[in-house]
C-alpha cells in the first residue's frame, strides 16, 4: 500500500479518537448535575457552602378539577407515607404540602401542590424543594438520586429546574467584589448580560454554556445570576449563585 493510504488511515484513526474523547467530555460536562457544576467551581474559589437548593416546577393541566385534586392527594399521601402531610383548603385555593419528617437525613424534602379556583377548573403548578447546609460526595449522590427515581412519582412531563449555592469566601482582603466575580464568571466559561455595581454589592446576570435553561431579556438571554456582598466589617464576602435565577435570599 502506498504511504499516503497509511497517511490518511492515520489521521482518521486521530479524528476518530479525538472525537471519542471530545463526545466522552461533552457526555460529563452534560450529565453532571447544575447544582454539582456550581460546587466544582465554588470550591476551585475556597467558597464554603452554607446553603443549597434544587427546585422543580410545574404547572397543571388545564382541565384540572377539584377530583384531581383529591385523587392526586390521595394517591401522593399512599405512595409517600413517611412524609408529613397538610392540607389547606379555602374559597379560592387548594394547597397539599408534604414534608420529609427524618431528621437524620442530610437534606429536607417538601411537595406542594397549589392550585387557584378559577370557575369549574383549577389553575396552579406543582412544587418541588430538596434543600440542605451539607455538600459532599454522598450528598449529591443522594440528591442525583431522588430528582431520578422520587420526582417521577409527582412530575409526569418535563418540570423546569432551578439550582442555588449561597455561601461566603474569606479570602477576599486584597480584591474587590467585580474583580472576584469577573473571575467567577471567567470559570462558568461566561458572558456577562446585566449587572448593579455597588460598593458593597454586586449583582450579575450571566450566560453561561454549562448551563441550558435561558430566560430572554432586551440585553440578551442569561442562565445564571450571581450575588456577592462584604458584610458590615468587610472581614467576610457572602455570595449566592444559582441558574437560571436566584432562589435563596441574599
Amino acid at each position: 500500500m502506498s504511504k499516503r493510504f497509511y497517511l490518511q488511515m492515520t489521521v482518521c484513526t486521530l479524528f476518530f479518537i479525538f472525537i471519542l474523547i471530545f463526545s466522552g467530555k461533552a457526555n460529563s460536562v452534560t450529565n453532571d448535575s447544575d447544582l454539582n457544576k456550581m460546587m466544582d467551581i465554588i470550591s476551585k474559589h475556597n467558597g464554603n457552602i452554607e446553603e443549597w437548593s434544587v427546585l422543580a416546577r410545574e404547572e397543571l393541566e388545564l382541565d384540572f378539577s377539584y377530583a384531581d385534586f383529591e385523587k392526586v392527594a390521595d394517591q401522593w399521601q399512599k405512595e409517600i407515607p413517611d412524609f408529613t402531610w397538610e392540607k389547606q383548603i379555602s374559597q379560592d385555593r387548594l394547597i397539599l404540602t408534604g414534608k420529609s419528617s427524618d431528621q437524620s437525613l442530610p437534606y429536607a424534602e417538601k411537595i406542594q401542590l397549589t392550585t387557584e379556583l378559577n370557575n369549574k377548573n383549577i389553575q396552579g403548578f406543582i412544587l418541588y424543594e430538596i434543600k440542605g447546609s451539607e455538600w459532599n460526595e454522598k450528598v449529591s449522590h443522594l440528591v442525583d438520586e431522588r430528582q431520578e427515581y422520587f420526582l417521577p412519582k409527582f412530575f409526569h412531563k418535563s418540570p423546569s429546574f432551578f439550582s442555588c449555592i449561597k455561601g461566603e469566601f474569606n479570602d477576599m482582603i486584597d480584591k474587590s467584589l467585580l474583580e472576584k466575580s469577573m473571575t467567577i464568571i471567567h470559570d462558568f466559561n461566561g458572558k456577562m448580560i446585566e449587572n448593579l455595581v455597588e460598593n458593597n454589592f454586586v449583582s450579575l446576570t450571566v450566560n453561561s454554556p454549562l448551563f441550558t435553561k435561558e430566560i430572554p431579556t432586551e440585553a440578551g438571554s442569561f442562565d445564571m445570576q450571581i450575588s456577592l456582598r462584604k458584610t458590615a466589617n468587610e472581614d467576610k464576602t457572602t455570595f449566592v449563585i444559582g441558574t437560571p435565577i436566584l432562589t435563596i435570599e441574599y
